[in-house]
């Protein structure tokens, strides 16, 4: 039994280690089927794809099915670790890959969030959830339908339209939009984070009314401590009035001490000063030009004037801090409000819709999980998993692995290994509740305390430190540079960055730093970046660099786009994001275009960019006296449909707008894509407007799956490129630009709200009373964390040169250009803003390699090709009891279990599949064949259902079961009939019977005959 934990640094062989622990697991099982035990959690679906395809390949390898030799080593050494001769190892590898092929549906490894999707229905009821509810994974669609949904309410109810009034209020005072939709959309993204599982119970408890109530009483606190902290000052002032000194007379005048007292006296923030203490210190009360009786007062009270500056610095140092705080919670207070709001939303739609989001799911489960016993949730599970391997653990949220933590503890309880891999230096997702801490802690808990006895004892520690991705030039830069930055940072940031060197490469690589000067005044950054990646891509493509080989990665998409359009405009091959976008091609946006025409055909602007659109993809110029219309007909020599294209159904429309403007003629990757997307989401959105707004809110994000090749350069983000590897890479801007928190917030837990929370700036948090400067010292030190993580991420994607952008001016005292010449110094490297060290390693001249496309896509309109004939000549009840059959037939092969009968007959009914009629028949019918005692195994809740599963047959020939249901022991096989009895309904049961024995599987068939009355 053992805990393996890795620690696996950039290029150290992270995703060879998992493939290997898992081949060593399945391989070393009891039985070939062993590896159905197994839980591989990668981080993304790319990943988990990723390594299914390494498991399968290595395993063909095993088993001499492939000429390839890239898993040797790992052959080697499995074969060492499991004690196995190779004709043993190779056979049992055959065994284990016939075994995955025939139940690829166990084979287990995908992202954490489709295995809680999985292991949340077994709890459904435990989770309140509906028994067939749906995992909604478009977060940011759901939430902008919410925000949607809370300002239908605005002008309805007076104290919500309040809120969210001052709300917009506050945007303006901010420097903001009044515009709240897109902040609301913000803001609504906060429901969805780990941390507010504990603040949601209070915001659920607080509405409209509440906060209103809320609000009065802060601004009632403030209006007290602004007199608690003033009040000395309002005594001084007041007695210096009394004795008839004026504000001149005084030291430094009007514009010194007696200045900042006026304000404090008047409720405002501020700090009595050195100007005050040089006044005491010196005990110099009065100015040159004070008149004689001044002076002589003055002098007289120097005593009593001193006691009293003592009084107003004393009271402020009490006051202001908690002044600031209440100060704080106030500026967000009408934000915390909106929150509250938009969760109550929230909560109704997920009720209305039998829908939850991921998040939601985990906050549930996570309270199911810690109030039952292990052993309960293994029953629940059938007891299935014994291993666990989890991938990018420091990514990993503190709710993902106290969710997962149960089942990882009873497998090590029942002497089974599991492995955690990571590397806290790459951890760049704490913005989506990723949490790096509970793996550096590990095997402590992520606060530091003790872990549980069985996972300390089972602890197992190793560094993966060699690197086979880097040449020596770029690793031992990295090693240097991370060792020495880290080493300036907190002891907690030290702690992420121990183990830090790297070993390994090969002899050679280039580093290159070049800071630049601020550009001229007729440029910009941006233009300067431009100029710096295309002399570098022009360089490196003189000196032999494929341009496939190049990666520029950037902090912003903005960048990234721009970067992008410049190469592009220098006749470079580009992959980017942002290149790929649908909403960036006329095409797409046409298409577009013309549905905002069939809905609001009075919108001028909609038109005029149709008119643009038309006018370039024709090549045309743009003629300002006519019309959309106008210009379209010249153009094309037609008409504009619309009156046809309105009555088209929203999935049909795309193609037929498309191939009006002729642009189905030759095949388009991008028009294929909208096409695919349109298809998917018209099945939920059936009207033109719903699939416009969807568009509208969404439709920015669409793009282009990017591809794994090519002879381009590649441009993105420092996230996107997590994982990857490049020969060349050029960092296009290290700088961080902001390093305050102005921007962040965060819940704190306070007295001074009814509901014991409140939402404030980070930044205000600073100077407020313990323990919020702590708060914001963890802040500040995690963010500054962050960034050093995102230059590791980067830094290290280059195989043999690293180029590196910064600014000799412009970032923070934290960042790359700030630090760099520090560190160049310390080393001894000469330079001021250019340094270089090592040389280019050679690269491979590109290959060119064939790509396989359509070279037409074909479309015609159905509607002129269709003709419909009847199947036979019969009479009316004849096809009235076909018809009602066939409609039973596809709702018992449609539905996951009894309970959902009259769900699958609504969907069906809304989709046009069977009448209203059809229903009073079906329904009672359906419900008395589903209430056999006989069949009631077959659709209960949770059993394990493929309805209508292809099956491929070794001569190549596909099989379709209508249901096939998989129990402990046995698959069942249920066929649904019709009419009379006939042999070749029992021939088909068995073949489909025997087809599921040849894959290894206990099986038996059932044929259900439906007896249906049409003229009942």
């Amino acid at each position: 039994m053992a805990l393996w934990v890795y620690r696996a640094a950039a290029g150290s062989g992270k995703t060879f280690t998992l493939v290997r622990e898992y081949l060593r697991l399945s391989l070393g099982a009891r039985d070939v089927d062993g590896f159905r035990h197994i839980l591989a959690i990668t981080f993304t679906n790319k990943a988990a794809g990723e390594m299914k395809t390494r498991v399968l390949q290595a395993l063909a390898e095993f088993a001499g099915k492939s000429e390839s030799k890239r898993f040797g080593v790992m052959f080697d050494q499995l074969q060492a670790e499991l004690g196995m001769s190779e004709a043993v190892l190779r056979n049992r590898s055959e065994q284990v890959l016939t075994a995955m092929l025939h139940r690829y549906q166990q084979l287990s490894i995908g992202t954490i969030d489709s295995f809680v999707a999985r292991l949340a229905r077994q709890f459904a009821s435990e989770l309140l959830l509906d028994q067939q509810f749906e995992v909604v994974l478009d977060t940011q669609l759901l939430l902008a339908q919410t925000v949607e949904r809370l300002l239908e309410r605005l002008g309805k109810e007076p104290v919500l339209t309040d809120i969210l009034t001052r709300l917009a209020f506050e945007q303006i005072e901010q420097d903001k939009s009044w515009q709240i939709r897109g902040e609301l959309k913000k803001f609504a993204g906060q429901l969805l984070r780990d941390d507010m599982r504990e603040i949601l119970p209070q915001l659920k408890a607080s509405d409209a009314a509440h906060f209103a109530a809320e609000r009065q009483a802060l601004q009632q606190k403030r209006k007290e401590l602004q007199d608690q902290m003033g009040s000395p000052a309002q005594t001084m002032l007041a007695r210096l009035s009394e004795a008839g000194v004026a504000d001149s007379e005084f030291f430094y005048g009007g514009s010194g001490t007696i200045s900042v007292w006026k304000k404090l006296a008047a409720g405002i923030l501020m700090a009595p000063g050195k100007r005050q203490e040089e006044v005491v210190s010196k005990q110099i009360w009065y100015s040159k030009s004070a008149s004689v009786e001044s002076k002589n007062w003055l002098q007289t009270h120097a005593s009593w004037l001193t006691e009293q500056c003592q009084r107003i610095a004393e009271a402020y140092d009490q006051f202001h801090k908690e002044l600031i705080l209440v100060d704080a919670i106030l500026k967000r207070q009408y934000a915390s409000a909106t929150l509250a709001l938009l969760q109550q939303e929230l909560d109704a739609w997920m009720e209305e819709q039998a829908a939850v989001p991921l998040p939601v799911l985990y906050f549930r489960l996570a309270d199911v999980l810690a109030e039952s016993a292990t052993p309960y949730i293994f029953e629940r599970l059938g007891n299935l998993y014994r291993h666990f391997l989890i991938d990018e653990f420091q990514d990993t949220s503190v709710l993902q692995w106290n969710n997962l933590l149960p089942l990882v503890e009873n497998g090590l309880s029942g002497g089974n290994d599991s492995l955690l891999v990571g590397d806290a230096k790459q951890s760049i997702y704490r913005w989506r509740s990723g949490d790096a801490n509970q793996f550096v802690q590990l095997p402590q808990r992520r606060d530091g305390s003790p872990g549980s006895a069985l996972i300390t004892d089972a602890y197992r520690l190793e560094q993966l430190n060699t690197n086979f991705r880097s040449y020596r030039t770029v690793i031992d830069f990295n090693n240097r540079f991370f060792r020495w930055y880290a080493n300036q940072q907190a002891a907690r940031v030290q702690d992420f960055y121990e183990s830090l060197e790297q070993l390994g490469g090969k002899a050679g690589g280039l580093v290159q730093v070049r800071l630049l000067p601020s550009p001229p005044p007729e440029s910009n950054d941006i233009e300067q970046r431009q100029q710096e990646v295309l002399k570098l891509v022009a360089e490196l493509q003189q000196k032999g660099v494929p341009y496939g080989e190049m990666a520029v990665l950037v902090r912003k998409n903005s960048l990234g786009s721009a970067l992008a359009e410049a190469l592009l405009s220098a006749g470079i091959p580009v992959i980017s994001g942002e290149s790929l976008l649908l909403h960036r091609q006329p095409a797409i946006r046409l298409f577009w275009v013309c549905l905002r025409w069939l809905l609001y055909p009075h919108d001028e602007l909609n038109q005029q960019e149709g008119k643009i659109l038309v006018a370039q993809l024709q090549q045309q110029a743009v003629v300002p006296s006519e019309s959309w219309e106008q210009q379209v007909h010249r153009l094309y020599g037609k008409a504009l449909p619309g009156k046809h294209w309105k009555q088209l159904p929203s999935a049909e429309l795309p193609e037929q707008v498309l191939h009006f403007f002729g642009l189905l003629e030759k095949p388009d990757a991008f028009v294929l894509r909208l096409l695919d997307v349109v298809r998917d989401k018209s099945s939920k959105w059936h009207q033109a407007d719903e699939l416009l707004q969807w568009w509208e809110e969404q439709g920015s994000s669409i793009a282009l799956p990017m591809p794994e090749k090519g002879n381009a350069v590649r441009v993105m983000t420092y996230h996107k490129s997590k994982g990857l590897e490049f020969g060349v890479v050029i960092i296009a801007d290290a700088d961080k630009r902001k390093d305050d928190l102005s921007e962040e917030a965060k819940w704190i837990k306070t007295t001074l709200t009814n509901s014991g929370v409140a939402w404030v700036s980070t930044k205000d948090l600073e100077n407020a009373p313990p323990p919020y400067p702590a708060l914001f010292a963890e802040e500040s030190e995690m963010s500054r964390l962050d960034y050093l993580n995102t230059l590791y991420v980067a830094f290290t994607r280059a195989v043999g040169a690293l180029y590196i952008l910064g600014s000799a001016e412009k970032g923070t005292k934290f960042s790359f250009s700030k630090l760099f010449p520090q560190f160049a110094m310390q080393c001894q490297w000469e330079g001021v803003d250019f340094f270089e060290w090592g040389s280019l390693p050679p690269f491979e001249p590109a290959n060119e390699t064939k790509v396989n496309s359509l070279d037409v896509h074909y479309w015609s309109d159905w509607r002129n090709k269709l003709q419909l004939q009847s199947r036979f000549d019969g009479s009316k009840e004849i096809h009235e009891a076909l018809s009602l059959g066939n409609a039973a037939h596809g709702i018992l092969a449609a539905l996951p279990e009894a309970a959902a009968l009259e769900r699958v007959i609504d969907q069906k009914v809304r989709a046009g599949e069977i009448s209203i009629a059809q229903v009073d028949l079906l329904l009672p019918a359906l419900r008395q064949l589903l209430q056999e005692e006989w069949l009631q195994p077959y659709f209960a809740p949770g059993v394990d259902v493929r309805n209508e599963a292809a099956i491929l047959d070794t001569d190549g020939s596909m099989h379709r079961p209508d249901r096939l249901v998989f129990l402990e022991k046995e698959v069942v096989v249920l066929e649904f009939k019709t009419g009379t009895k006939r042999p070749e309904h029992d021939a088909q049961l068995q073949a489909y019977v025997e087809l599921l024995r040849g894959m290894g599987h206990s099986a038996r068939g059932e044929l259900i005959y439906l007896h249906l009355n049409p003229t009942a």
